[in-house]
């Protein structure tokens, strides 16, 4: 996240979404090797807690 833009107050920022399937490799191997992004895995059953909550 940077900022950018006309406003210099305005935030930017690059996401990708990404799934997970058994027949291709994982966009991700190890999520906490990632020290200079910010990453975040969420999983269906991680969706489901929140949206009960």
């Amino acid at each position: 996240m940077s900022e950018g833009g006309l406003e210099g107050g305005l935030l930017t920022a690059h996401v990708t979404f990404c799934s997970e399937r058994p027949d291709l490799p994982r966009y991700v191997d190890d999520v906490n090797a990632y020290s200079q992004e910010a990453l975040w895995e969420i999983s269906q059953q991680d969706v489901e807690l929140l949206l009960e909550a």
